[in-house]
């Protein structure tokens, strides 16, 4: 199925112009009903307003509002595109241009997440962007998209998930330097990856921490006599140099683009995994997967 074939004329708003995130939300909604004889609109609004107070749907100048009810048989669609912007109170801190509603039945909610995926596709590129800013009528958004041929897949992959903004360390990057990172980005486990983009490995808390314990301490049924980790200091001030290389568990989980959700779920229940890497056809390391991810996923679409 085509991106294009759920987008027509109808619901696309060109123009749009709201003063905060809860206004848009009301103003969208009351347009479904109008175009589209929504029901229940005041349960969707709710709806929506509730997931976005999980978390901001707004980033990268593009929000998508969404929501399962019980109420509904079908999915039911909005486009807006806002030259001036809307304050959605985005994760970024940016007003967004573009806002892609979306309200489905639990029973459609991998059609909603690869929705979103093909969305996403179409806004990720900033070129793709300012075309569909100086579109006229709706008929040019809707000419536009049926041009490019986005496809909204039936099973949800991998790809449709995952997170692509991954930080990420060289195999000779110092564990010193991997130490700020974590406390930089507020992360414990961060990719290693060789001159190629290849993922190799992986630097968690876990090999942080360990190089602090000689392996002869690792023998030990307990460690509770000791009550200062001063003498562990010196391991950590040894080793800050030491590169991701030689430190990095290489025993994780890669996955391709293509494989289904349910797989990677799988993977992470079987080998108590937080985290599972995405690849490309090459081998370059193209996003990542948490459990939180899917979690969120499931629940929220």
């Amino acid at each position: 199925m085509k991106l294009s074939s759920l987008i027509s004329r109808n619901i696309v708003l060109l123009g749009f112009s709201a003063g905060d995130k809860e206004s848009a939300i009301k103003m969208l909604v009351d347009q479904l009903a109008e175009r589209e004889s929504l029901p229940d609109p005041e349960g969707a609004f709710s709806a929506l307003l509730e997931r976005e107070e999980n978390m901001s749907t707004g980033a990268g100048e593009v929000a998508f509002p969404h929501a399962r009810l019980d109420s509904l048989s079908d999915i039911y669609l909005l486009l807006a595109i806002s030259p001036d912007g809307v304050d959605w109170d985005a994760i970024d801190g940016k007003k967004v241009h573009f806002i892609y509603l979306v309200l489905a039945p639990p029973s459609k909610n991998s059609l909603m997440i690869n929705l979103n995926a093909a969305f996403s596709e179409l806004l990720s590129d900033k070129g793709r962007r300012r075309i569909l800013l100086s579109a006229n009528v709706p008929a040019d958004v809707v000419d536009y998209i049926n041009s490019l041929s986005i496809d909204v897949g039936e099973v949800v992959f991998a790809s449709n998930v995952m997170r692509r903004d991954v930080i990420s360390a060289k195999e000779d990057t110092p564990l010193g330097e991997i130490v700020e990172m974590f406390f930089k980005h507020k992360i414990d486990t961060i990719p290693i990856l060789d001159a190629d983009g290849k993922i190799v490995g992986e630097v968690t808390g876990y090999e942080v921490l360990k190089l602090g314990f000689p392996d002869y301490t690792l023998m030990l049924k307990d460690m509770s006599f000791l009550t200062v980790f001063e003498p562990f200091i010196s391991f950590f001030e040894k080793d800050k140099d030491t590169p991701a290389g030689e430190i990095m568990n290489r025993n994780i989980p890669i996955v391709r683009e293509d494989v289904p959700i349910t797989h990677v779920a799988f993977i992470m229940i079987k080998r108590h995994r937080r985290y599972v890497y995405v690849r490309d056809g090459s081998g370059k390391l193209v996003g990542i997967l948490s459990r939180r991810d899917l979690i969120s996923k499931i629940v929220f679409g």
